[in-house]
Formats: structure tokens, sequence, C-alpha cells
């Protein structure tokens, strides 16, 4: 027989695969352990950094909502550097502000050099149009912005301005730098190539730093939609997989995340595979070699074992005596196999019998008879989850060899399973074919309940201290043994990996000041001393103090001799603080009591029982010793007067009615009769039911006998700070003023430069308006009707004199800004007009009008402003005569601004104006449109010119562009957004105004300080078919409305004499007469307020000169309303 063969042979190869096998659990078993740690401190890393990723999100979002609620009840006087003035100080954060108006440009910043950004669009432009766009109010937080080659990543967090009206009114923004996003997770012990980081729901990284260093290059990545943490956040808020390569980089990680609140943010850490199972390759190592020895020892044995039975079966002679060996053997054997527990399989391959032991069919229940004789009837018994795992290992070690050592649960006779342990091993021919194989069955059923009680123990023991900030330990005397819990590292800070606790260094984790009572009570307890508790200060591996509750007891041996000790310690630091407030907050009210003349009691209903507090003693003059109080004898220290007052206050609270306070007079224990202020209230048992009263004791003399004089000083003060207040308001007043007066000096200006040209049109219309009139009036008087052409000669000067006036009054500011569609090609030609007797006989003016049709949104008055003020600075630059051209051209749009909503045609039309004059050096052309900057001679200009063009080109969406060189000329050119086509005719017709029909009996009041004007005006309404009554002021307005006259409807001008304007008289006509219509004239523009209320009261307003058709439409619309 084969050496192989012998039983020595598989006996030491079922040994070696008991080795093997316990290597593979040990291996197994370490790694696992070694990713549950790994998750764990992942999940406290994470749970660390999603707290300060939340305090930074929320402290930021709330200064956000306090700038917005400042900026919006005072926005001309926000000042956000006095307002954030120590905020890094105060919160840790050096956030920088941002507050831009309506159409993205920044209006206030905290920034150094904020002067750079005021008046510049807001860097962050997605943000602000989503901001616009949506009218929720939400926190955005924007993908980092990288500013320059070299600048930083900053991160804005916006929210949206909404005027009171619910109009869009701009943005409130934050500025955060990535860096400090990513010094959250700098300070974490992650191990090598560790991270932590924050990434939006968006899948933009926000911060990443690997080993505490910012990681520069994962900033801004967009990571893929539906992978990684994007797609596990979407069903949980916190967890933690395995990253695939490539997520970041090519490294393997164990990723831990948690959703960040209410914020789109996961805040990430992450430790490399490597890390993890660090510690477990080492163990894994020790392992190996400790199986290499057992393999030798075993080879060894075997071969042996394996020479010595081929010495006995050479010896012929020794048969008999070798057969009844056996017969000895195989009793022995079953002997043994009694006592291990153990039963024998014996397969034949070939023929598919097997056999089995009394001893295996014992351990599952079968006879003789019953018992399976095949291994397919075997498996057959074998628990469904556990046949592959069998079959798998026999099938491994019947072709490669590889030892047969399996755990499975096998059904016995009555239908239960039992938890088994196989081993086996093959015999094979000379060709290496199995043949026959044979094994043990051992009985672990056990060992694996036992198991399972021990796991659930340990987890129960785990959650235990986890819950109750528990941790223990043990000492072994005599080896000097000494062992933490994990809920003692976990109590000090401290890892298992990288602290080893002992016996002579634990005594440092508590305070130098504590220490020696530890000491002391160790010794005690080495020396036989009865258990002891003591709560002591510890320090923290971060430094921070604790308060611990310690637990020693000794362990003993059979001899009651003391072996060492064991103990627990608790973290009561919660505890021991909220004791320690709770004793200030005794002290401080006792304190307070003695500092405010207060004190407090408690009476109970059952009894006559009344405690006071060491403030009602000291209020009475009386101290704990000397006196007992009660309820009749607090009642004799009430003076008779107020004893009333007191009995009817304590039944209300009896009855469960509340109380206010009130006042009663007391007589002290020195006789001093003072004033006490009483508050009391119902003391309720569990049930709801009153048990007794409340209340609290103030001395009030003081403050009573104050307040006659306080009142006295009160009145004093409010004289004098209303006088104050009034010359505040008149500063104010003037400082207004003197502001308004400096943004007209430079309208003004040009009003000035425009006086002759204007002189000269007026004349002009004046004298086209009188010789028509003289002609009609020549006419009139011979009977003969009036030439049709004197008379549209008359209504077209008139016409040409209102636009005039109104190009005015946007010179002075006197009309609202509105946008609307404008020729701009019709536009220069109407502008030409004022220019061409203004810039004087020395200027050249070339046009090259090539923008046929192209329309624009803009306001005509403010575009004819920007273009009188261009032209001046033209004429300006050419002292000597030159030539200015005046150009228009379409273009397409930059790209970028052909996405956005202002520039829907993609086109924009551009406005060149265009000099042969000095020109400007580069540092002057830059430096042209700060506001107050000019270059002229004192007196000669305010500097607000270009600026304000510039203004308003911005504000209707375009761009401003100057290009100069010294004695080459200017060019200025405006590019503004073109828009689609559109009726932009605003003249009204003046075609003949229809015969009266239903109104001739309404009668209107006509309200006009102008006399001719208020003749005209009656013609009209008489015309129209209304009967007049007219006023030449609001006082006489008052009277007739006051007079039993009817009237239907008041149509007043807006700027009356006498004290009363027109708005004010419509007020008091409607309170007098609340069904009259009203419907209000001007030749100026009414102030911001006035248009408002017109508006909310929906009352109409005519500009003069108005048309007798507009006329009549207008008053219909008011009898209407």
């Amino acid at each position: 027989m084969r050496s192989w063969a012998q039983p020595v042979t598989l006996l030491g190869i079922g040994m070696l695969a008991v080795i093997y096998l316990m290597l593979g659990v040990l291996i197994v078993s370490d790694r696992k352990e070694a990713v549950a740690n790994a998750v764990r401190h992942g999940d406290n890393l994470v749970r660390i950094i999603d707290q300060a990723y939340a305090h930074i999100l929320q402290s930021t979002d709330s200064a956000l909502l306090v700038v917005r609620h400042v900026y919006l009840a005072a926005p001309s006087t926000i000042d956000l550097k006095s307002l954030f003035d120590g905020q890094a100080s105060r919160t840790g954060l050096d956030n920088r502000y941002i507050v831009t108006d309506a159409q993205g440009r920044v209006i206030a910043a905290t920034f150094a050099d904020d002067s750079r950004l005021i008046g510049k669009e807001f860097p962050d432009p997605d943000s602000f149009q989503r901001q616009k766009s949506d009218r929720d109010d939400e926190l955005l937080i924007s993908p980092p912005h990288k500013f320059g080659a070299n600048g930083p990543l900053l991160v804005f967090l916006t929210r949206r301005l909404t005027h009171a009206d619910g109009s869009f009114g701009g943005v409130v923004a934050a500025v955060l730098d990535s860096k400090v996003l990513t010094r959250v997770g700098a300070d974490l012990d992650l191990g090598p190539l560790g991270t932590s980081g924050l990434i939006g729901s968006d899948g933009v990284v926000r911060a990443r730093a690997i080993q505490g260093s910012i990681d520069v290059d994962a900033i801004g990545k967009q990571l893929a939609a539906g992978t990684g943490v994007l797609a596990y956040s979407l069903s949980a808020s916190s967890g933690h997989f395995w990253s695939t390569a490539g997520m970041y980089d090519n490294v393997r990680r164990l990723v831990s995340f948690r959703v960040i609140g209410n914020f789109p943010m996961v805040a990430t850490v992450t430790t490399t595979e490597a890390e993890i199972f660090r510690h477990a390759n080492k163990q894994a190592m020790i392992y190996w070699a400790i199986a290499l020895v057992g393999t030798v020892l075993v080879l060894i044995g075997v071969r042996w074992g394996a020479a010595r039975t081929r010495k006995l079966s050479a010896a012929a002679t020794e048969i008999i005596a070798a057969q009844d060996d056996l017969r000895k053997s195989e009793q022995r054997y079953r002997l043994v196999e009694d006592a291990v527990n153990e039963g024998i399989w014996d397969w034949d391959i070939g023929s598919d019998v097997c056999y089995r032991s009394p001893h295996w069919k014992q351990l599952l229940g079968f006879s003789d008879d019953d018992a399976p004789t095949s291994m397919a009837a075997l498996k057959e018994l074998i628990h469904p989850d556990d046949r592959a795992a069998v079959d798998a290992a026999m099938n491994a070690h019947l072709a490669d060899d590889v030892p047969y050592l399996v755990e499975f649960r096998l059904q016995g006779k009555n239908g239960e399973y039992r938890w088994i342990q196989s081993r086996g091993k093959a015999q094979r021919d000379e060709n290496g074919k199995p043949t026959r194989m044979l094994g043990t069955l051992t009985d672990i059923t056990d060992r694996k309940l036992a198991e399972a009680s021990l796991k659930e123990s340990h987890a129960n023991l785990g959650r235990a201290e986890t819950t109750a900030q528990l941790g223990h330990f043990r000492y072994v005397k005599a080896t000097g043994e000494y062992t933490w819990s994990e809920g003692l590292y976990r109590i000090f800070g401290k890892s298992p990996s990288g602290f080893m606790a002992t016996f002579q260094a634990a005594p440092e984790f508590i305070t130098p000041e504590d220490r020696p009572i530890l000491l002391q009570q160790r010794e005690h307890i080495l020396s036989g001393g009865a258990a002891h508790s003591m709560t002591l200060r510890g320090v923290r591996d971060d430094g921070r103090m604790i308060y611990v509750e310690t637990w020693l007891e000794a362990t003993r041996a059979g001899d009651d001799t003391v072996t060492g000790m064991h103990g627990s310690v608790q973290d009561v630091t919660a505890r021991k603080l909220a004791e320690l407030d709770l004793k200030e907050s005794r002290d401080n009210l006792a304190r307070a009591e003695r500092l405010a003349l207060l004190g407090h009691f408690k009476s109970g209903l059952q009894a006559d029982t009344l405690v006071w507090s060491e403030g009602v003693y000291a209020i009475f003059g009386y101290s704990p010793e000397s006196y007992v109080p009660s309820e009749r004898a607090f009642i004799q220290l009430v003076l008779p007067e107020d004893r009333p007052s007191l009995k009817r206050a304590v039944e209300d609270i009896v009855a469960g009615r509340e109380i206010p306070n009130f006042v009663i007079r007391v007589r002290r224990s020195d006789g001093a009769i003072i004033d006490l202020d009483v508050w009391m209230q119902a003391v309720r048992g569990t049930d709801g039911a009153i048990t007794g009263l409340f209340g609290t004791l103030q001395d009030v003399t003081l403050r009573r006998r104050a307040e006659e004089f306080l009142a006295r000083a009160n009145q004093e003060l409010e004289a004098r700070v209303s006088e104050r207040t009034n010359e505040l308001a008149q500063e104010i007043r003037r400082r207004e003023e003197a502001q308004m007066t400096l943004g007209q000096m430079q309208k003004m200006e040009a009003v000035g430069q425009l006086t002759a040209g204007i002189a000269h049109d007026f004349n002009n219309l004046l004298s086209v308006i009188g010789g028509s009139l003289e002609f009609v009036d020549r006419s009139a008087a011979r009977g003969l009707t009036a030439d049709p052409e004197l008379l549209d000669a008359a209504l077209r000067a008139t016409r040409r004199g209102r636009e005039l006036v109104r190009r005015l009054l946007a010179f002075s500011r006197q009309t609202p800004s509105r946008a609307e569609p404008t020729l701009i090609d019709q536009m220069v030609l109407d502008t030409l007009r004022l220019l061409q007797r203004t810039l004087g006989d020395n200027i050249d003016i070339v046009t090259q009008l090539n923008a046929s049709g192209a329309v624009i949104s803009v306001d005509r008055n403010q575009l004819a402003n920007a273009l009188l003020n261009l032209a001046l600075n033209a004429r300006d630059a050419m002292a000597e005569g030159g030539q200015m051209t005046i150009a228009t051209e379409c273009q397409p749009c930059d790209p970028a601004l052909a996405k956005t909503a202002r520039w829907p045609t993609a086109e924009e039309v551009r406005i060149v104006i265009r000099d042969t004059g000095v020109g400007m050096t580069e540092s002057i052309r830059r430096r042209a449109t700060e506001p107050f900057f000019t270059t002229k001679s004192d007196g000669l200009g305010s500097g607000l010119g270009l600026s304000m063009v510039q203004g308003f080109i911005e504000q209707s969406g375009g761009l401003l562009v100057i290009e100069s060189e010294p004695d080459k000329g200017t060019a200025v050119t405006l590019r503004l957004p073109r828009i689609a086509a559109a009726d932009t005719q605003t003249e009204h017709s003046d075609g003949a105004v229809g015969q009266a029909g239903t109104r001739r009996e309404k009668t209107v009041l006509l309200v006009e300080d102008d006399a001719d004007v208020r003749i005209v005006i009656t013609a009209q309404l008489r015309h129209l078919g209304y009967r007049v009554q007219t006023a030449a002021n609001g006082m006489e307005a008052i009277d007739l409305i006051a007079s039993p006259a009817m009237f239907d409807i008041l149509l007043t001008d807006i700027v009356l004499p006498s004290g009363l304007d027109g708005v004010s008289l419509v007020k008091e006509a409607m309170l007098a007469r609340p069904r009259i219509g009203v419907l209000c004239m001007s030749g100026y523009e009414p102030s911001q307020k006035h248009r408002k209320w017109l508006s909310q009261q929906n009352i109409g307003f005519l500009e003069k000169p108005f048309h007798m058709q507009s006329l009549g439409q207008a008053l219909e619309a008011a009898l209407a309303t």
C-alpha cells in the first residue's frame, strides 16, 4: 500500500485541512472586522464634517436673511462692512457679501476694494438669472467659480430680493472660498490618501481634501449622474459604499456620506482599501507563518507514520497479530468516537456506497435499517442553503486535492437540523483518480448556538456602552495585562489601533488635581479594600475636559486572594455640567432676587402652609430662624385697605382665572410701609387640578416714588427729542436737496447750452401759431371759413412744441423712465433738430444711418439726453471746429449675449458718435465714465455726463464702448439689443371729434389756474357735449363741491396755487362726493408718490397739451369707473 493511503497520512491531511481552514476563517473574520471598523469610523467622521458644513451653510444663510431684511428696510443706507464688522471673530467665518439691483449690478459689497465691484455685473450670472426667473424664496449654492489663472475658487450662496409689491429687486449673495469648505475636514485622521469633501446634488464637487491638503483638480468636477454618491444619496440620507475606479482617481475607497440637513449638499469621507486592510494583512502574514510551521510538523509526523506502517506490512509472520491489533484498534476507535462525539463515514466513489459508523447514525437518530447508504441520499439531508457549499468543497477536494473541511446543517430522522462539521480525505489510484473518501462528522450545534449567543451578547454590550457612554477595563496583577473596552476608548477619544492602554499610563487621562484620588483608590482595591465609586475629571485626546464616574472592584482567586481589578467608567459630563448649571442658576436666582428686591413664595390649598425664598425674608426684614411664615401671618402684614384686593386675587386664581399683577402695601418688621408688586399663578397637579399658588413679590417702593419724577423728566425729554428731531429732519432735507442739485447740475448745463437753439425753435413755433390764429381771427370777422392749411400748420406747431417740452423735461429728469419700442434712425433724426442749432456753425454734422427699420426698447427721452450729452462732449473736444459723425448699423451680438432674454433677436443696434477732436490718453479713457471725473476747466463740466450715459445704456441692457487716441479723435459706441419690429406710432390722430352722444347731460367741474387754458378746455368740453363749471384754484373748487350744485366729474390740474394741490383736492372731493368721477391733468409728470396713488385709485391722467379726442376718451373712462 502506498504511503499516502495509510491512515496516518489521512490523519495528517485532515490536520492540515483543519489548520488551513482555521487560517481562512481567521483571515476572513479579520477582513470583515476591518470593514466594520472602517464603516463605524467613517460614519463618525462624516457626522462631524456634516455638522460643520451645516453650521457654515446655516450661518451664511442666516447672514443673507439679515442682509436682505436690512436692505429692504433701508436700501439707500445699507452699510455691509459695518454690518459684518467682527464677523470672523464671532462666527469663525470670513465670508464676503454682495447686494445687486434688479439688473444684476453690484450696489453694495464687503470686499476690501469694493469700488472695483460697485456698478459692475454680478460675478455669478447663472445664479442671478435663476433667482430672477424663480419667484420662490430659495437658497441657491453655485458651483465653484475660478477667477484668474491663480485666483481663488469661490462658491456663491444667493437669495432673492423681493419688493413689497412682489417685483424682483435683485439678489443678496455670500461668497465662500472653497479653501474654507476644504479646511472642515483637514484635521481628520483619514489615513494615507484619505479624503473629505462636499458634493452638491447637481453632482459638482464644492470641496475636497486629500490628507488635509486641498485637491484643486477635483474641485468643480462634475460627477456622472446616477452613479456613486449621487445615486446613494437619492435613496438614503446617510450611508456608505465602495467607490468605483475613476470616480475621483484609480484608488478604490470606502465612501461614507451624509446629506446636509435641508441643503442640496452631501458631505463625504473616504478611506482607501489599502488603509482599511493594512492591519488585517499584517495579521494574515502571521497566520500564514503559523500554518507553515504546523504543516512542516504534520508532514514530519506523516513521514514517520508511513515508514512505520511499511515495516509492519513487510513482516508476513505478524499478519495474524496485525489483524488482531486491527480489531482492537477498531474497538479503541469506537471508544474514541464515542468519547469525542464524532461519527465516521467511508464513501466508495465508484459504487456510491457510503458507510456510516454507529455513532454517525446515533447523532442523527437513524437505525441500521433506515440510514442512507449512498452519498446522493446523504446530500438530500443537507439543508438546501448549505448544499451548494458542500458540493463545492467536495468537488474542489476531489479535483484539486483542496483540504475538505466544511460546516453545514444536516437533517435528522425527526426532521430537525443540526450543525455538523465534516472533515474528509480522498484515496487515489496510481493515476491520481479518487476511488474512495473517508471522513469524520462532528456535532457542533451547541458551539454554533454558543457563538451566536456570545456574538449577540457582545453586540448588546457594545450598544449598551454606546448608549450609556460607558466603558470597562480589566487588570491582571500577576501578568500586568490591562485591557480597555471599545466604549472606554471612545470616552477618551482614543483608537484601539493607535493607542495601547497600560495600567501605568491610564492615570494620565485624569487631571493632575484628581489623579492622586485615583491612585489612592487603586492601591486600596488591590490591597483587598471594598468596591468604591468616585467622580473624577478626565482629559480627552482632543484636550476637552470631561467628568467620568468610575467604579473599582477587586477580582479574587478561589482562596480569596486579590488577583487584579476590574471596573467601569461612565462619561457623566452632561449630567455634571447640568448639576453645575443648576447650582449656578440657583445662586444667580438668589443674587437676582437680592439685587432686584425680589422674592418668590409657594402656598398649598390643603393646609395653612407658606414657603418663602430668601428674597421674601429680606423684603420683610425677617430671618428664617426668627419667623415662620403662614398665610394668616402674611395677611396680617398687609395693610387693611389692601387685604380685600389680595383676597379677590387669591379667589380668582383658585377658581382657575388668570389675573394681572397688582400692588399691595405691607408693613416690614421695622414698621416701615413698603409697596409690593405681586404676581401669582395657579399650581396644578398631574390631573390638572389646582393644588396651590406660586408667586413673586418685588419691593417697588422706590420705583413708584420715582415714577412721578420720571414722568416729569420724560415730558422734558420728549420736548427736547422733538426739537432735536426737527433739527435732524431739516438737516436731512438740506442734504437730500444738495444731492439732488448735484445730480441736476450736468443736466442743467446741457439745458443751458441748448437755450439759444430752443429759443429759436419756440419763436418759429409761436410765429406759426400766432400767424395762423391771426388769419383765423380775420376770416371769422369777415364771416369766412379759416384756411385748413393754416389750422393744420398751427396744430403741427403745437405738437412740435409739446415734443420739445418733453425733451426739455427729460433733461431735468421730470418725466419717469419708461421703455418703449423706438425706430432708432428716426430717433437720431429727431435729436439732430436740437443738435444743429446747438453745436454751432464750425461743427460739420455727418450722418450715416444704416439701421433702417431697426427697433430698440428704450426710454426715448433718456436716449435723446444721452445723444445730446455725447454730442456736446464732441463739440467741446473740437474747440477749433471739426467734423462729428453720427452713424447707426445692425450687427450680430456676442454669442454669450444671444442666449439671454434681453437680446431676443441675437442682433444689436450700434449708435456711433465720432469726432475729430483732441482725443484722450489711455489713462483718461479708462476713467472717463467715473462719476465726477472731468478734464474740463473748473465750472465747465460736472463730470456726470458719461457716467449717466453709461448707467442708462446698461439699464437698457446694452453696452458703452469708448475708443480714443490723442490727436486722433474719439468714437463712442452705444450697443443696444434689437427687438422685433412693432407699432411705434405714439401720436394720437388729429381726426375730427365725433358729435356728442349720450353725455350731453353730464356736468364737469373744471379746476385750472391758467385763465387761457381754462377758456380752451371749457370750449373743448362744451364741444364734447358737457356742461361746465369752472374754478381757478383748489379753495374755489372746495366751495363748489360743498354747495348743492350737481357735478358728475372733476377735471383738475395737479399743480394749483393757494396751498391746495390737485391730489389734495381730489382726496377732499372723494370724501365729500364718493360717487364723483375724477380725471387729472398737468403739463408736468406727477411725482412718483402721486403717480402711485392715482394708479391705486384708478384715476386717469392727461398730459398737457392734449387733443380733444384724448380728452373725450379719458372722460368716458372716468365716468365708467
